[in-house]
């Protein structure tokens, strides 16, 4: 065998409680692991787990994909280097603008191979000066403001310093009052950040942020929708900052954001842009221009929260706390990459340092 057979497994895990956005309400989250190994056994792992909503190719898509790749395989990488990883994958016909989500879970085990065979965390594989580990926010998930402000303060108890509510669901005035119950909870030392995934107007918007400014807001996720970048900028310099999400979709829109700074941040998941090093080049142009850049999952399990965990570790500067404290949302979770005083180490061994239930065969 001269090239690399790909094993994909699908897999279904639960959420202890529904996750509720303006764009979906999740009970469960399905995807695949993915592992790449060689006819020396030597493999990476990944993970695909495509979130239309958030502007990614369906699951019907991704697995006629990888049930593809699975028949023909992919050719070697020349080297380990990031250029070879990323000229196999357009050799199997992938881009990350068409498959956001298959090309990220491929990288992301090319990335893992290349890496061990370096004998090197993935982190320290882009950059070798990476962090040991991240801080990181907690997602307050309860709707009834009894059960949200014990949440709240159960996970300030345990460690966290950031923590972010979805808004837009509801009416505003349900919203203000869930966010300042947990503002009530948590006292003033704790940042609160705020996602509102695109549901309100212009209009909506500019109300909301006056209603929330009060109540001391870290961060703004994605007000509106994206329509021009004018629009943005004018919810900007209103005493909170504003950050693109699901913008960032579009690398055309993404950079335009960034080069006249209609933003104050960028949240960076590398599943719906189309794997790290898309994700790694929007980071480093926000950096040149002096913007805050938050890294998250899009509710992964193990394997593509590591990734994530291991590309936040590796950006420059003041770490910004990560939205990667998610696999605790899952009725059943990993042990691995367990959060300790509201932040997450990075696994010891080379590469991604984490594993997954992966078929053999």
């Amino acid at each position: 065998m001269t090239g690399l057979r790909l094993h994909a497994t699908p897999y279904e895990a639960a959420f202890r409680r529904p996750v509720v956005t303006a764009r979906a309400t999740y009970q469960t989250r399905r995807g695949w692991f993915v592992t790449l190994r060689d006819g020396e056994g030597r493999e990476g792992v990944g993970e695909v787990a495509p979130l239309p909503e958030f502007g990614t190719e369906s699951p019907e898509r991704a697995v006629a994909c990888l049930e593809r790749l699975g028949t023909e395989g992919l050719p070697l990488p020349e080297s380990d280097d990031w250029e070879a990883l990323g000229a196999v994958l357009k050799t199997a016909g992938l881009t990350p603008e068409e498959f956001p989500s298959t090309y990220a879970g491929l990288e992301l085990a090319l990335l893992d191979r290349a890496a061990r065979a370096r004998g090197v965390s993935l982190a320290r594989y882009i950059a070798p000066e990476a962090r040991d580990r991240q801080p990181v926010q907690r997602l307050l998930v309860e709707m009834d403001l009894e059960a949200l402000a014990t949440e709240a303060t159960t996970m300030v108890c345990s460690g966290y310093t950031t923590l972010k509510l979805k808004v837009g669901v509801s009416s505003l005035a349900q919203d203000f009052e869930r966010v300042r119950t947990v503002r009530a909870a948590v006292g003033n030392q704790v940042r609160i950040r705020l996602d509102a995934n695109g549901a309100w107007s212009p209009h909506e918007a500019m109300l909301a942020l006056d209603a929330f400014i009060p109540l001391g807001i870290d961060l703004f996720e994605q007000p509106i929708v994206y329509t021009d970048p004018v629009s943005f900028a004018a919810l900007r310099g209103r005493g909170v900052d504003i950050a693109a999400d699901e913008a960032l979709v579009r690398p055309a829109v993404a950079r335009e954001l960034i080069s006249r700074r209609a933003t104050d941040a960028l949240v960076l998941k590398p599943m719906v842009l189309g794997g790290l090093g898309v994700a790694l080049k929007l980071a480093q142009e926000a950096h040149e221009q002096g913007l805050r850049v938050v890294v998250t999952s899009s509710l992964d399990q193990v394997v593509g929260v590591a990734g994530a965990l291991h590309l936040a570790c590796a950006l420059p500067g003041e770490p910004e706390p990560s939205g990667l404290a998610t696999l605790g949302l899952f009725a059943e979770r990993s042990p691995e990459l367990p959060v300790v005083n509201g932040a997450i180490a990075l696994p010891e061994g080379p590469g991604l340092g984490v594993s997954a239930p992966l078929e053999r065969g």
